[in-house]
């Protein structure tokens, strides 16, 4: 009996010891093109007009906040995922975002969205595109 407890015990520890290996490899083959992945959204106020914001955060689930990026050549747009994530937010993952709207220094919106990631890329899954703000 305390053999086959003692092998049954070795069996367990080798089988989690090589599932945990294979789970660090499921990206080692990955071959990730030079393509950078991001999903914006455009934000405008009532009048159509790019309003005066605070800031813009991204929050991914209650893990990570990471602060959205007005594009230099459209205003309008802030980038609220990228490629980035993946270093924080990890590999095949899919997330639930919500992207929070500063403006005189209150919450003026909360936008949900879902995100996922691949080995190499973060991909747009559900949300809005675009969001006018008061």
């Amino acid at each position: 009996m305390r053999h086959s407890l003692k092998y049954f015990s070795l069996f367990c520890i080798t089988l989690f010891t090589l599932s945990s290996c294979e789970r660090k490899r499921e990206c080692e083959d990955a071959i990730c093109t030079m393509n950078f992945a991001s999903h914006s959204l455009r934000i405008e106020d009532g009048s159509g007009q790019v309003p005066v914001l605070d800031k813009v955060d991204v929050h991914v689930g209650s893990d990570y906040v990471f602060s959205a990026t007005q594009n230099a050549q459209d205003p309008f747009y802030y980038i609220i995922a990228d490629d980035t994530w993946i270093t924080s937010v990890g590999k095949n993952v899919e997330r639930y975002t919500e992207v929070w709207i500063y403006r005189q220094g209150n919450i003026v919106s909360k936008v949900p969205f879902q995100f996922k990631t691949d080995c190499c890329h973060v991909e747009y899954v559900s949300g809005t595109d675009k969001v006018i703000i008061p």
